[in-house]
Formats: structure tokens, sequence, C-alpha cells
């Protein structure tokens, strides 16, 4: 990256929103499986909740996985021309 190139004290390259849309974070289901994961895990050791330890592992794995996998998928998908319009509108252009 050459000198001037990046956007500010945050580091982050121009055209990179490095503000985080909490609308859509708190509307996220791999969001949602990842809180209540923590919060599983949390109550097991902090709370005295009688779970054992392989049922939080296989709970823990399942989400993982789910995240990962959708993940995976959210990468993949191609933005359709409204997606597109709209992130032109907002000043984000695809690399």
């Amino acid at each position: 990256m050459a000198p001037g190139e990046h956007g500010g004290q945050s580091g982050w390259p121009l055209g990179v929103s490095a503000i985080i849309d909490w609308k859509q974070k708190l509307t996220s289901r791999k969001f949602w499986m990842a809180v209540v994961s923590a919060l599983l895990m949390v109550a097991k050791d902090g709370l005295g909740l009688e779970l054992p330890s392989e049922t939080i592992i296989a709970l823990a794995a399942v989400a993982i996985s789910y995240i990962l996998g959708e993940s995976y998928v959210d990468a993949h998908r191609r933005p359709t021309a409204a997606a597109e319009q709209a992130q032109q509108a907002k000043g984000v252009y695809p690399c």
C-alpha cells in the first residue's frame, strides 16, 4: 500500500467502512448463535448449570460449524443489482 492510501487513524484502506452496522449485527443468526453458545458456557461454569461437558462441547461444535458454513455461503454469494446500487450509494465499492 502506497503512502496516503490508508484512511485515517484506523488504518482501514479507502472505501472500507470501519463503522459497525449494529442493526445488521443484531439481526444476524450467526451473531445470536455465538451469543447463545457463550451464554451456555457461562451458565455452566458461572451459574452451576448441571450440563455434561460432552453436551456443551457438542453444542459448541454445532454452533461453530453453523457459523463457518454460513460465513462461507455469505462470502460466495453474488450481490444482487439492488445491493450493488446500495453499496455504491454508501460509497463502498467492491475491489
